[in-house]
């Protein structure tokens, strides 16, 4: 072998030296995507979902939505607060801040808060002094005629061809208001099955 090929090779070692092993290409930068940030999303209960049921209780009125079983219930919706014994047969209609109101057939009984004060003239002419259970009372029976209100301000008349007993009754410093309505034909009979169930009114301990 030559000089001059010595030469040659020894320079191109003293080359592969310098440049070293060629490294490998970094990767490109990442590309920004086009897709949009995600969000994070609360679902909100739709509007059937959180509706009350017309007839749903308030707090406190005691007496379940529908049929009632029989049993002692107690109502604390607005005062005074009173419990009353019913059999089976009876369910529940409007319970609110202002009125319960339970029917069993064409019978509409009204439980209510109107009246401040236990005296005949909270009920009208012809009201009479007597007792409800362990308490004083005034009653009266008439004809068709504004009744109660409920808490939407929606008023109850004793519809035509109905009478009337009602009742103020004196559970505390303010009294109870009770209205029971029921057809002329089957008034009497009515009235007669009411008032055992009204005398287990009374004021919950």
């Amino acid at each position: 072998m030559g000089h001059r090929t010595l030469v040659l090779i020894a320079a191109a070692i003293v080359l592969v030296a310098a440049c070293g092993t060629p490294s490998s290409p970094s990767s490109p930068p990442a590309q920004a995507s086009d897709a949009p940030p995600s969000v994070s999303v609360t679902a909100e209960p739709s509007a059937s979902a959180s509706a009350l049921p017309a007839q749903s209780a308030s707090a406190g009125a005691g007496f379940p939505v529908g049929a009632i079983p029989a049993g002692t219930w107690t109502a604390t919706q607005f005062t005074p607060a009173y419990s009353l014994t019913l059999p089976d047969g009876w369910t529940r209609g409007t319970a609110d801040r202002e009125v319960t109101v339970i029917e069993k057939g064409d019978v509409t009984v009204g439980i209510h808060h109107r009246v401040s004060a236990v005296d005949a003239a909270a009920l009208g002419e012809g009201a009479t002094a007597t007792t409800v259970g362990a308490y004083p009372a005034f009653t009266l029976a008439h004809g068709p005629s504004h009744l109660w209100y409920t808490d939407g301000q929606i008023e109850f008349w004793a519809p035509p061809g109905t009478r009337v007993q009602s009742w103020v009754i004196g559970l505390g410093d303010t009294p109870v208001t009770v209205d029971l309505v029921a057809p002329e034909a089957g008034f009497e009979a009515a009235l007669a099955d009411f008032e055992p169930i009204l005398a287990t009114i009374q004021a919950p301990d």
